[in-house]
Parts: C-alpha cells; structure tokens; sequence
C-alpha cells in the first residue's frame, strides 16, 4: 500500500474532486433545508394567532426594557403607495442583520424599504433636508462612543447599513463616497445600477455590499472610529486618496501681528493635521509680543517663515501666495485655527469633485481665549452639489452677505487656477474685506464651489480682532468693493487703510 508521500498527483486531484463533490451536494442538502425553514417560518407568521402572541410580546418588551430602536423616517412628498422591490431583495433584507440603517433620501422607494425593516429591531433613519441642514456637522463628525451608550441622535459611523434610492439619492451621493467605514454594509436599489465595484450580491433591483469597497473607504478608517474594533493606535493617513490618487500639495499661508496669545493654536492646528503634503508659510509683520518667541520655535517644521514689517495683512498674504507652490490654496490668520482632519475632506472633495473650483464647510465661533464653539455657521449654499458661486447673491451686502448667507474666510480653500483667473492677489489698499473682493472676484472668473457637511475651521471672536463690534466697522469698505465690482452700483468714496 502506498504512503500519503507516495500517491501520484493524478490520485491527489482525484480525491479532491471527490470531496469537493461531496461539499457540493452538502451545501445543496442545507439549502433545501433552509428553504424548507423559510416555508415553515412564513406559515407560522401568516397565522392569527402567532401575529396576535408576537405583537403583546413586543408590547410587553417594550413596556419593560423601552424600544430599543429610534425610528426617523420622513413621509416622501409623493403621496401615493411605495415603489415595490424584488423578491430577491425582499430576501436579502428579511436575512441581513442590522442594528442601524440610514437612508440617504426620503425617496418613495427608501419609504419602501424603511417599511419593510420595520419588521426588524433595527433602528432607522433619514432626514429631511431641513433636518440635514441643521444636523449636518454633527452627523458627520466621528463618534468617541460606540452606538449602545449614546444619548441623543446618532452619528454615521453608528449604521451599520447604508440604504442609497440610485435614481432618488439625494445630495448626499456621491458625498458619501470616501466616508464609509468598514463595518458598514452598503444597499444601492433602483434602475440602471453601477457595476463598477465586485458586490457580494445583486438582483433585479438592487447591488448589496457586505463591506464598502476600497475607494469609498474614509480615508482614516485605520485608526478611526475609536470604539472600531479594527483602529490602529498610529494615526497617520494611507500613501493615497482612497480614488488611487495622490494627495495633492496644500499650501496654507499666516499672516500675523501682535498674535502671540493664540497664535500657538493656530500652528498646532495646521501642522497638527499630519497632511501627507503640507506647504506652511508663515509671514509675521515685526511683532512686539511673544509672537517672535513662538515663530522660533516653529521655524524648523514651516516651508518659510519671516518676522519683518510689512504693509499690513493683505501685503503679507500676497508675499506669501507669490512664494507658495501648491495646488491647494488657503490663508489661515493667527487667531485662527483649522478642525480635526480639515485638510484631508478639503482634498477628497477636490477629488471627489474635479469640477470644483472651491470647497467651503462649516465654521465653528470661538469665544474670546475659550475653546468651546459658541455656534457653528454652514453658508447657504447646497450641500454636495457642484454649484457657480452666485455673483449677484454676493454683491446682494444687505440681504444675502451680511445676513451670513456665505462663509467665514477660514473655512475657504481654493485651487491655483481660480486664484489665477482672479488675478492671483489680495486687493492691498482694503483693510478689512479683500477676502470678500477675492470671492467676489472668483465668482466674476466663473467660479463652482461645493459645500461639504464637515467643520473645517474655528474662528475666534475677541475684542483685539479688526471686525470686533457691533459697529461693523467694516460696512464702509464693503459698500465699496460692491461699487468697484458692480456695474449697476452707485459709486463710493475710497476708503484708505487703517
């Protein structure tokens, strides 16, 4: 008899084509079997008596332990009976386990769907674009929590399942592209579905991933959630963007003066960021206070830093700007200070959107030398959708600027070629609104901005700011730009620097 070392490779493919003959009328024999249960399980369900002992049950349990879910879902604005899905996809919801879906829209077939999970003990949600506008910062931001012990409204991160209508996403698709996480479970349902990822299942209606695939990862998924199990203890972002490609160069320019108090915040919170790809010049116009002090202690870490006079802020920014190299464009001034992980969504909205032109988010409002936001402003703008910044709204002070219908200036990033076809410059003879005349410009270039739902920036208020007062000393010099921008204004008299 031969030994298991002496058998020929023939004999060897033989026995395993017997086995896996064997594992295939196994797994047959199981199905059969599975199938027998569901028959068994939808006779049981259809009886009378079953539904009426099954619904005192879930009251009692409710009564005792509460819900343990949180239904939100939105009646669609069209009335009318939901659109119907698969049986196949029918199927696939009744065996999915989920915890906790959202639903991207409040669209007729989601209602569907959101109908159907009703039977599970899942929790569900989806908002009404009002609802998402007053949420959006705060749905986003990553969680320190896992879901069980949070009070209040949940985060993404806390679904499980993300529901996407194809054809009726709302504006959150493709936003969402590079923000899943890996434990979430992607179901994209409708018409005309993309194929362009391997799914774990699909049918008539729908395409079903059990894990998101790669470039729809966020970026931090490594190290983040902090209750994931999966987190690293090193936090550092992947060579690319989750698209594959590389992460642009960002350069970030700060002006300073007499800013010592925060200006210490202000460089952590840049170079804080651990962006792959970073240009930080910093340009400080001959401070007296501890500025020089602090600046020293930077230097080595800044691609370019100088403490000389200058001729005021917007002088310093355009030196700074005519030495940068990057992609990416921004001013940070030294009172102010960037949010967690800003520069990372700033870019994967570039990517994301190549026909933007400038990103923007929310801005938090820090008071005086506190750190907790006071509010957090998100412009009037559509969120994840590519739109031309709107010139007239812009050049609209009393109605549209001053009522807070755009962005606070450190949120704004912007790429070269817009700043080229502004005139790549700050205006020098403003002292207060040369940002405002720099969009105003952008938008006369024919500028598309996106709006993004995270927190990029926290703007503090103090009395040693410029625009501190209820005075708005800057009203004089904003009339002013509308008058050299707009054709139809009425001319003002010119407003010499402070």
């Amino acid at each position: 008899m031969k030994s298991a070392y002496e058998r020929t490779e023939a004999e060897l493919i033989a026995d395993l084509e017997d086995e896996a003959t064997m594992l295939q009328h196994r797994n047959v024999a199981l199905e059969l079997e599975v199938k027998e249960l569901r028959r068994d399980l939808r006779r049981v369900r259809r009886n009378v008596g079953y539904r009426i002992v099954n619904g005192v049950a879930r009251a009692l349990e409710r009564m005792i332990h509460g819900s343990g879910r949180s239904i939100h879902f939105p009646k669609p604005a069209r009335n009318g009976p939901g659109v119907p899905c698969s049986a196949e996809l029918k199927t696939l919801l009744e065996e999915l386990y989920v915890a906790a879906a959202f639903f991207t829209s409040p669209s007729q077939r989601n209602w569907s769907l959101h109908k159907h999970l009703l039977r599970k003990r899942c929790s569900q949600l989806c908002f009404g674009q009002e609802e998402f506008d007053r949420a959006v910062t705060s749905f986003f931001a990553v969680p320190e929590n896992s879901p069980a012990p949070v009070q209040g409204p949940s985060a993404f991160a806390h679904h499980d399942l993300i529901v996407i209508d194809w054809n009726d996403s709302g504006t959150l698709w493709p936003l969402i592209e590079g923000r899943l996480w890996p434990h979430q479970k992607v179901l994209l349902h409708g018409k005309d579905l993309p194929h362009e990822c391997a799914a774990t299942e699909t049918g008539p209606d729908f395409v079903f991933y059990a894990a998101p695939p790669p470039p729809w990862l966020d970026p931090r998924h490594s190290f983040l959630p902090r209750f994931a199990p999966w987190k690293s203890a090193q936090r550092r972002l992947p060579a690319k963007l989750p698209s594959g490609n590389s992460w642009p160069k960002i350069s970030v320019v700060t002006p300073s003066f007499n800013q010592g108090k925060f200006i210490t915040d202000t460089f952590e919170s840049v170079l804080g960021q651990k962006y792959p790809s970073l240009e930080y010049l910093v340009l400080d116009g001959g401070s007296t206070d501890e500025t020089r002090m602090v600046l020293d202690q930077y230097r080595p870490r800044l691609a370019y830093s100088c403490s000389q006079k200058d001729n005021g802020q917007a002088d310093a920014i355009n030196k700074g700007f005519a030495r940068a190299t990057g992609d990416i464009l921004a001013w940070l001034n030294s009172d102010d200070q960037y949010a967690a992980d800003a520069l990372m969504h700033v870019v994967a909205a570039f990517d994301l959107f190549p026909e933007a032109d400038v990103v923007v988010g929310g801005c938090g409002l820090v008071e005086s030398a506190g750190s907790a936001l006071s509010q957090v402003h998100h412009p009037k703008l559509p969120i994840g959708r590519v739109v031309p910044l709107p010139l007239a709204r812009l050049l609209d002070v009393d109605n549209c600027w001053l009522k807070g219908h755009f962005f606070y200036q450190p949120e704004v990033f912007w790429r070269r070629r817009i700043w080229e076809a502004a005139g790549a410059h700050v205006s020098d003879d403003l002292y207060y609104c040369f940002d405002y005349d720099l969009w105003v410009r952008m938008a006369q270039a024919g500028a598309k901005v996106i709006h993004i739902p995270d927190l990029l920036a926290l703007y503090r208020v103090h009395p040693a700011q410029k625009t501190y007062g209820d005075n708005l000393p800057y009203l004089p010099e904003l009339r002013l730009v509308k008058s050299r921008r707009d054709p139809s204004a009425v001319p003002h008299e010119t407003v010499g620097k402070a």
